[in-house]
């Protein structure tokens, strides 16, 4: 597969984004009034999102031949309240 866009860094280095990422489980957490089911949906999202950056890393962008090889893949997370935990 290929990264959601790519550029390019002002010193010619090209970049390539991922936008997508798993939110389901932040967001039950995020709905959840019982602290338990927080920490329980918190996990479960923490355990996705890194099985998705592992996914990500296998993918080896730098051996397609889809364009230069990016320096490194940024995986865009949309806001800082899904890193948290």
């Amino acid at each position: 597969g290929r990264p959601d866009a790519g550029g390019r860094r002002r010193n010619g280095a090209h970049v390539a984004v991922d936008a997508k990422v798993p939110l389901s489980a932040a967001r039950e957490a995020q709905a959840a009034t019982d602290a338990v089911d927080v920490d329980r949906h918190m996990a479960r999202h923490a355990a996705a999102l890194r099985a998705h950056v592992n996914a990500r890393a296998s993918k080896k962008y730098w051996e397609q031949n889809e364009g230069p090889a990016p320096e490194f893949v940024v995986l865009f997370v949309p806001g800082e309240s899904f890193l948290a935990g």
